[in-house]
């Protein structure tokens, strides 16, 4: 994060303008999302990382491209750091791009990721979000 993030992006940027810059955690947040699935044996439809991600079309995951479980995820990310608001007790169903619906997460696969998101983004100093 300092090499990419912060050395070559903020604070060159802060240096040329007066605005804040914010860091919208989504690594952060998946990877702490699916440590607690983890720690609980999987919940509902997820039971590890790969369940975040598109499958090609041989069946096997994609780790670079999300499904519409991980779009949530960060979808949930971008809407905490954005905001400054708990995006606990959004809702669960979202549309794609396109205007068709996308699969909605499970109640509590949603409320464990509204849950996650909000501890990561006031934990984390670069989203601006004060505790």
């Amino acid at each position: 994060m300092r090499k990419y993030w912060q050395d070559k992006i903020k604070y060159p940027a802060l240096l040329s303008g007066d605005a804040p810059i914010h860091l919208i955690p989504a690594g952060q947040v998946k990877a702490a999302f699916v440590r607690a699935v983890e720690e609980q044996g999987g919940i509902a439809e997820v039971s590890e990382v790969h369940d975040l991600f598109a499958k090609r079309e041989d069946g096997t995951p994609d780790t670079i491209h999300f499904n519409d479980l991980g779009a949530y995820l960060v979808a949930l990310t971008h809407y905490a750091v954005l905001y400054h608001r708990s995006p606990v007790g959004l809702p669960r169903q979202l549309d794609r791009a396109d205007g068709t619906p996308a699969r909605a997460p499970s109640p509590e696969v949603a409320a464990l990721m509204q849950r996650i998101v909000w501890n990561v983004v006031q934990r984390h100093p670069e989203t601006g979000v004060a505790v």
